[in-house]
């Protein structure tokens, strides 16, 4: 197991899967994918609110350390495991703090009167072998999912996973409720299965295999040719480099880039890492109608979010 710090769970059971009981009562387990920022509304000051979720939960619960991203994210790793209804509570638990996070995160990025309502958006990492469970025969399950939780619920490709991960995302998005409700189904039904496990059952990733997907779409947007040998020495320095990259965002368009309840643009801002703002009303580029978006962060999480902007809305135009 990495190192980890002195406010985040040491003992997470090694060997434990998805369902099935290891013989010790733990026959659970879910891995959440948190932004570093959100680790710090779930961790507390001095650990306090990962310690009153760990003792309402009951649950083991280990927390993958700053900069220790999923691959192809740059998300940490919340790993829980326990008895069923340990990790179901430890999951709503944390999935409340990261709702809080993300509601205040928005408020003081966007500005009052851009975002209405509860959306938030949450990752999971689950097995290869549960990705058939979730999506059903003909994709109806994850169909009736949809309609019971009333959320969006979005499978990755297996195409689209990180080489030598065996794990895919799930991608939730909706009302907090909504997507607590989602949750809970898929854990459910990993546990009642019986059969699937994380091969890998821990948050280090550093064995897998590979560079993260998000550096190497990240890499068609950052200047200079990158080569089998110099490739690891750049990522890590590109990795270290903070930048901001200004945009101008068509005031017709805003609305693309924000999504229903700001449903868009917090995915952007969870998928990447990087921070993202919007201008203010009124507050557009001079001679233009167009609203000014900063993109903060290092180089990888900035450059993907500047790509995925560009995807929701061609006419963004790169700003001075």
């Amino acid at each position: 197991l990495e190192k980890m710090s002195g406010e985040e769970e040491q003992g997470a059971h090694q060997g434990t899967g998805g369902g099935g009981d290891g013989g010790d009562g733990t026959n659970a387990s879910i891995k959440l994918l948190v932004s570093n920022k959100a680790v710090g509304q779930v961790i507390g000051k001095g650990g306090a609110m990962i310690s009153q979720i760990k003792e309402a939960s009951g649950a083991h619960i280990k927390i993958s350390s700053s900069g220790d991203f999923f691959p192809g994210t740059q998300e940490r790793v919340v790993l829980a495991t326990g008895s069923i209804n340990a990790v179901l509570t430890a999951a709503q638990l944390v999935t409340a703090e990261v709702a809080k996070h993300q509601a205040a995160a928005q408020a003081e990025l966007m500005g009052a009167g851009e975002i209405t309502g509860d959306e938030m958006v949450l990752s999971v990492a689950l097995p290869g072998a549960a990705c058939g469970l979730v999506i059903g025969k003909g994709g109806e399950r994850i169909n009736i999912l949809r309609e019971q939780c009333q959320c969006k619920i979005h499978m990755q490709s297996k195409d689209k996973a990180v080489p030598g991960v065996e794990e895919r995302l799930v991608t939730m998005t909706g009302e907090s409720s909504s997507v607590q409700m989602a949750l809970e189904k898929i854990i459910l039904l990993m546990s009642e299965d019986g059969t699937v496990h994380y091969d890998n059952p821990t948050t280090n990733y550093a064995q897998s295999g590979g560079y993260p997907s998000l550096a190497f779409n990240a890499r068609a947007a950052v200047p200079g040719q990158v080569t089998a040998t110099n490739q690891g020495s750049l990522l890590s320095s590109m990795d270290q480099m903070q930048v901001q990259i200004r945009l101008g965002v068509p005031e017709n368009q805003v609305g693309n880039l924000v999504g229903k309840g700001g449903s868009t643009i917090k995915e952007i801002i969870a998928l990447c890492g990087a921070q993202v703002k919007l201008s203010q009303k009124g507050d557009v580029v001079p001679g233009t109608q167009n609203r000014i978006v900063t993109v903060t962060g290092n180089t990888l999480s900035s450059s993907y979010a500047h790509m995925l902007i560009l995807q929701r809305v061609p006419e963004t135009v790169q700003l001075p």
